[in-house]
Parts: C-alpha cells; sequence; structure tokens
C-alpha cells in the first residue's frame, strides 16, 4: 500500500525545549495527516470488500481475515447480476437480477427453490443426472451402497392435530389441457416397469412394479389399497389370488379365485376312452364340467362319480347330460355329495320317477356339467 503524498510526518516536536507555539502547529498537522492516512486505508478496504471474493481478499492483504466480515448490503459476487442478498427474515442466493429468479431463498429456516433441482454424483444419497426440459424433479445417476438400496425413502412422522387426516405422500397435480390436439392420457401417479440393467449372473426371485407389504394393524378399516371412488381397470387383465385360499368373513370380499383340472371316476377296475374334468372356483362357488366315456366298466360304480376338486355342501344339485348309456335314459340330475363324489338319477320315461339306473356301461359317455357351494 502506498502512502499519500505528505502523509508520514517529518517533524519530531521535543516539548519541553522548542517553541510552545510551534509544537501545537505541528501536532496540528499531523492529526490532520494521520485522518489523511485513515481515509486512504478505508477507501481501499472497501474496495476489496466490493469484489466479494474471499480469494481475492487474501491474495490483496496476503493472509485470511481473522473474524468474518459484516456486509450491510447487496454482496455482488463475480459478476454483476450474481448477489447474494440479506433481508429481514432471509437470505437469497441470486443468479439474476430480477429478484422473481431467485435460486435459493431462505426463509425463517425455510428453503425455497426456484427452477429446476440438479445435482450430479454418485450416492450414496445422489440426486442428479442431465437436465430434462419436461421435468420439474430427476432423480438419476448410479447409486450402489452395497447390500439394500432405495431410491427414495420417506420414514417421517406424522402427528395431525385434533380430527386430522395424515398423507404419507400426497399427489393432487393440476392440468391444463392444450388449446387443439388430443392428449392422450393425464395420470396423477404412474409406475413404470423396471429395467434390467446390466448382465450379472445373479439370480432374482421376485421382480415387481408395485409391492404392498401389508395392511396397517391399527385402526377401524385396515386396507392394503383403498379405492375410494372410480372404476378399476385391469389392462392385462389377470389378477392372482394366492394357492391356499385366504377366507374372509365378510359378505362382501371376494377371498379366493382358482381354475384347475381334475379327473372324474367311476371306482374300481373300469378304464375309460376319455376321462377329463375343469373346474373355477370364485369364493364359494366352484363351477365344473366333466366328461367319462367308459372302455370297460369292470367293477366300476355305475351310477356315481367320484374325484371333484372340492368337497361340496350336502343337497346341491347340478346338471347332467347324458347320452350312450345301455339303459334307454330320457332325462337325468345330478346331486352333489360330501364325499366329493356325484350321484346321477335317471328317467327311463318322461313318467317315470327319477331313479338310480345302472348307466355307466360298456360304452357308455356321459358329460356332466354344474355348479355347487363350499
Amino acid at each position: 500500500m502506498t502512502w499519500p503524498t505528505g502523509a508520514v510526518p517529518t517533524t519530531n516536536v521535543d516539548a519541553t525545549t522548542d517553541d510552545p507555539e510551534l509544537a501545537v502547529v505541528d501536532i496540528k498537522s499531523a492529526f490532520d495527516k494521520l485522518n489523511q492516512i485513515i481515509a486512504h486505508v478505508s477507501t481501499f478496504v472497501q474496495g476489496v470488500l466490493d469484489d466479494a471474493d474471499e480469494g481475492a481478499v487474501r491474495s490483496t492483504i496476503g493472509a485470511a481475515p481473522s473474524a468474518s466480515p459484516t456486509f450491510s448490503g447487496t454482496v455482488s459476487l463475480s459478476t454483476a447480476v450474481s448477489k447474494i442478498v440479506p433481508g429481514a427474515t432471509s437470505l437469497s442466493l441470486r443468479n439474476n437480477a430480477d429478484s422473481a429468479d431467485n435460486w435459493i431463498l431462505t426463509d425463517a429456516g425455510n428453503g425455497t427453490l426456484r427452477g429446476n433441482l440438479v445435482v450430479s454424483g454418485v450416492g450414496p444419497h445422489a440426486i442428479g443426472g442431465a437436465v430434462r426440459a419436461d421435468t420439474q424433479l430427476h432423480l438419476t445417476g448410479t447409486f450402489a451402497p452395497g447390500g439394500d438400496t432405495y431410491g427414495v425413502v420417506q420414514q417421517n412422522t406424522l402427528n395431525p392435530g385434533v380430527n386430522g387426516t395424515s398423507y404419507g405422500v400426497l399427489l393432487n397435480p393440476s392440468f391444463t389441457k392444450a388449446g387443439s390436439g388430443t392428449h392422450p392420457e393425464f395420470i396423477s401417479l404412474r409406475i413404470a416397469a423396471p429395467i434390467e440393467e446390466g448382465a450379472g449372473a445373479a439370480a432374482l426371485t421376485n421382480c415387481s412394479t408395485l409391492k404392498i407389504d401389508g395392511a396397517p394393524t391399527f385402526g377401524t378399516n385396515k386396507r392394503a389399497l383403498w379405492v375410494v371412488d372410480g372404476l378399476v381397470e385391469f389392462g392385462g387383465g389377470q389378477i392372482k389370488f394366492p394357492a391356499t385360499q385366504n377366507a374372509s368373513s365378510d359378505a362382501n370380499t371376494l377371498d379366493d379365485y382358482e381354475e384347475g383340472t381334475w379327473t372324474p371316476s367311476l371306482g374300481g377296475t373300469a378304464t375309460y376312452s376319455v376321462q377329463s374334468g375343469t373346474y373355477t372356483k370364485i369364493g364359494r362357488l366352484v363351477f365344473i364340467e366333466c366328461s367319462l366315456s367308459v372302455a370297460t366298466i369292470g367293477t366300476g360304480s355305475t351310477t356315481t362319480i367320484g374325484g371333484l376338486p372340492f368337497a361340496p355342501i350336502v343337497g346341491t344339485s347340478a346338471y347332467a347330460d347324458v347320452a350312450g348309456s345301455v339303459t334307454a335314459i330320457v332325462s337325468a340330475t345330478a346331486t352333489l355329495n360330501t364325499g366329493s363324489t356325484i350321484t346321477i338319477q335317471s328317467r327311463t320315461a318322461a313318467s317315470a320317477s327319477a331313479a338310480l339306473n345302472a348307466i355307466f356301461q360298456n360304452g357308455a359317455s356321459v358329460s356332466v356339467a354344474g355348479f355347487y357351494r363350499v
């Protein structure tokens, strides 16, 4: 730093030996010059602070400040439009001269971000990737800390007020249609299928687009999924129930669906040229079909078919279509028994009573279709 011209005092005054009047004049002149030095230093420091660059301050004065400087106004950074603007209860970091374009605003402990949040980097705790012009929040990047990994975790505790409602995540977007054209979809929440990347040799057991671990264990109504209103459409057309029924006592709950095959049999030593059966179970109702063509009856039953897939309630009826039996039959009905069997009663004439006629003989063909309750 260069001293101002004439600022350095050159006269030494001894008040005990020199002229007193001359001493007073020299002391006043020294104070005047000292004030010039102070003003010069103040101007120099203010110019340094206007740069708002700690590195520039260090390179100019030779060392880091011993204490944090205090600023009373806006601090400009490397350009005129990059600023730190203090407010009464806020601090704004701007990348534009327009105050509406604040990049970060902290107000009473709250942070507000105007614009896109893109933080590049590799995890843990990474939010990053390239900017997407059509996306407000974009999570990308590679996250591999080892063990289990989670893209987004919400584990906060919600404490609603009296009669209040809590939502872990609330999606309530608003849509504005364009002036023309056709929008193919407006979707509040869309979950795309996961994509496998790489060619690792590890086995993958379960892979799902959406997994719900279970229903809550508290509350009057405990639901894993609750559709309050609206149509539920399954574009894939499939709903899978567990192999073992999870029975419900609620009259409005569908707790089972199953499709399968069963093997109708007359027992004994009977042989068949056709022996097949199918069933569909919906809740407590079972729909069955079977076909039997007897090659040799042997010791098999001539009136009863066994092998039903589920034991029926006693007295449930089924319709039987009978053809090709040895005994002339005009009609037949099937009664299902608790032992998972079907007993067929038939009439040999329209006016005859139903009886256990031996309709299964060599060469007989019988088809049975019906339903029963379990």
